[in-house]
């Protein structure tokens, strides 16, 4: 099984997926910055691949080639904002800026497998008191509510988990 992580930031998913018998794990990072700060720390260590670029465009070129089963960790959103690195409105691009719905469309049309799908950050979407709380986070698009069920409802069964932060798993039917 590999391990494909969107938004790297400061690697603490690479680490955490290090801890487990993963064949490969790969992050995908938007930010020239946060990207080339991640292949440095992990430059030694076989199993990891770094990819600098938009998560969707990456996965095009990505998912064809793992042919094993993969677990997604997707945490892409407002690119170097959580690190100080740009702020949370300066992506113009809505697509870049909170990828999410595009990245399901892309897993489900091209993975090679059914996969295991982590949906963090759950709370921007849903647009709950947090999110609100801090008007500069918001979409600025409309998205369909619970989107994600609606993208892979015929593949996969969702599970939410409301702790902490809001998270999503899911699984193949």
């Amino acid at each position: 099984m590999s391990f494909v992580e969107t938004g790297t930031n400061t690697g603490g998913g690479v680490l955490e997926a290090l801890k487990h018998p993963f064949k490969h794990v790969y992050s995908i990072e938007i930010n020239h910055t946060l990207a080339w700060r991640a292949k440095q720390i992990f430059a030694n260590e076989p199993r990891v691949t770094i990819l600098q670029g938009h998560s969707v465009d990456v996965f095009h070129d990505l998912l064809p080639i793992i042919n094993e089963s993969v677990l997604f960790w997707l945490d892409a959103h407002y690119g170097g904002a959580d690190s100080g690195l740009a702020s949370y409105s300066d992506e113009k691009d809505d697509d870049k800026r909170l990828p999410l719905q595009r990245e399901l469309e892309v897993i489900k049309k091209i993975s090679n497998k059914p996969p295991i799908i982590i949906l963090d950050d759950l709370w921007i979407y849903r647009r709950d008191p947090k999110a609100l709380a801090r008007p500069e986070i918001l979409p600025r698009q409309t998205f369909q509510p619970e989107f994600w069920k609606n993208i892979m409802k015929d593949t996969h069964n969702c599970r939410i988990i409301e702790e902490h932060e809001i998270y999503c798993i899911l699984t193949p039917l």
